[in-house]
């Protein structure tokens, strides 16, 4: 991020939901001894009877009693699973403050949601994870029409772990048996505004900051690249979350110090003043 908000508006800064941060386990993994045994920020177990590992790592999620409270008062939309071969506009859901929820299986390209778009498409920020890479990208660069923004794609790095079926039950065979499935992409995106979260699989967090200047940059949508296909399941949109100040009134602006400094004959101290009153 620039400094370009901090100087039209005299301020810059952001409220981020509470998470919990919790020891993460995956069990049953699939992996090399090369890949076991490399350090990274997950650690491996030793591997069990059926050559398979235990990954611990730090997990992080929102804190479920917020999302339970934010949810409370939003309006629920339930979208059916379905397989896409390209992008589709979510229709009936018109939101700038909204949840996300979705399980993303077996994509074989980049695959997401578009969210605070336009109609013409003139505004749009695209959120994908993409298999090839092991990425979460939010990107950015059409978010805005105010190209002084930062407008950059942010990532973070996401592999998911391909899981034996022998004794986690995946596969859709008699017990699983001797197959390998990869983990599904469980993806929870959260919007308020100019701020956007991006959660997933209860390992991986990601927040930035997108500008919208039009009033109807307020479109929801699945993201697919061409070419690609992936089947999005239990795809649920609150919008319309509620605050968690119920009570506080909905425009809480103050003047600036910028707009104190453009009276005549205003100083420094004439700011320190007025601001304190």
């Amino acid at each position: 991020m620039n400094d370009y908000g901090v100087n039209a508006q005299g301020f810059q800064g952001a409220m981020g939901l509470p998470r919990e941060i919790f020891v993460h386990q995956t069990y049953n993994v699939v992996a090399d001894r090369k890949t076991a045994t490399t350090p990274t920020n997950a650690k491996y177990s030793e591997p069990g009877p059926n050559g398979t590992y235990t990954v611990t790592s730090l997990g992080v999620k929102p804190l479920p009693d917020v999302v339970k409270g934010l949810r409370r008062r939003a309006q629920k939309h339930q979208i059916g699973d379905k397989k896409y071969a390209s992008s589709q506009k979510l229709d009936g859901i018109s939101s700038d403050n909204f949840e996300l929820s979705a399980t993303i299986h077996e994509p074989d390209g980049p695959v997401g949601f578009t969210i605070r778009a336009s109609p013409g498409g003139e505004e749009v920020t695209t959120i994908t994870f993409d298999p090839a890479t092991s990425l979460i990208a939010v990107d950015r660069s059409k978010s805005s029409l105010i190209k002084q923004f930062s407008n950059g794609t942010v990532s973070g790095d996401y592999k998911p772990y391909t899981i034996s079926c022998r004794n986690s039950g995946c596969g859709g065979g008699e017990d699983g048996e001797g197959g390998t499935e990869v983990e599904d992409i469980e993806m929870n995106i959260f919007v308020d505004g100019s701020l956007v979260e991006v959660f997933v699989g209860g390992r991986f967090a990601l927040t930035t900051r997108v500008y919208p200047t039009r009033d109807d940059a307020l479109g929801v949508g699945v993201y697919v690249s061409e070419g690609v296909e992936a089947e999005i399941m239990d795809l649920k949109v609150w919008s319309g979350i509620g605050s968690v100040w119920p009570e506080r009134p909905v425009d809480t602006s103050n003047t600036t110090s910028a707009d104190w400094a453009a009276v005549d004959g205003c100083d420094l101290r004439c700011i320190a003043v007025c601001s304190a009153v």
